[in-house]
């Protein structure tokens, strides 16, 4: 059978659509795939892609004031889904962030309103203090205690230029931070240098200063 020239252009024109459908379906799939992530919780099959989202939103966002008011939007979130599990009874690997209160010489340990058990096998990481918050990977219990696996400080960690300097307050591109006896500073930052900070969030939402480094040019 001899195709005329038309049926023969018809053909052409859809074989060379098929790739654009495929990628358009891919990319439809991987947008409902990230909405619905979005109600995903620990131990669900969306939840490491929620979990993916998140840290590529992170990666994106490069002024410091609003990268550290995305992750403490991600911080409250852990503390919903957490909520959500001990509502439901549910048993689960979890990880959050909240203010260490309490700290028993037994183990009974108060993050939020959170209660962790610490046991030996309990990995302490890094300097954790009362009346800073710090991020927990732990177990939680049906009954709604979490079994603490690791507990370290949590850090927030950006870099920018510093514009001010107000006795123990510096301002480093909109984020004010405070500045303790035991804030170890490397360099000699001055105002306009470029300086990295690590500060921990204490349970008065201020932000200390654990050291304070100047990058050279």
């Amino acid at each position: 059978m001899v195709r005329n020239p038309q049926q023969q252009s018809g053909e052409s024109c859809l074989f060379n659509l098929v790739p654009w459908i495929i990628i358009s379906l891919v990319l439809i799939s991987v947008v409902v795939g990230v909405v619905a992530s979005t109600w995903a919780l620990p131990g669900e099959v969306l939840y490491p892609l929620k979990r993916l989202t998140e840290d590529t939103r992170l990666n994106l966002t490069r002024v410091p004031s609003q990268r550290i008011e995305l992750e403490e939007e991600f911080d409250q979130e852990r503390l919903d889904e957490l909520e959500i599990l001990r509502e439901r009874s549910r048993s689960e690997l979890v990880d959050f962030s909240a203010g260490l209160s309490q700290a028993k010489p037994d183990g009974d340990w108060l993050v939020g309103n959170i209660r962790v058990l610490v046991t030996p096998e309990t990995q302490i990481v890094g300097q954790v203090n009362l009346g800073t918050y710090v991020t927990v990977l732990g177990t939680l219990q049906s009954e709604g205690n979490i079994i603490a696996q690791r507990i370290e400080p949590r850090e927030f960690v950006f870099r920018d230029r510093l514009h001010s300097i107000v006795s123990n307050q510096w301002l480093v591109d909109g984020v004010t931070i405070s500045i303790a006896p035991e804030t170890a500073i490397h360099g000699t930052p001055a105002i306009g240098s470029t300086v990295e900070v690590r500060a921990v969030k204490l349970l008065d939402e201020q932000l200390l200063a654990r050291s304070i480094e100047e990058i050279q040019p």
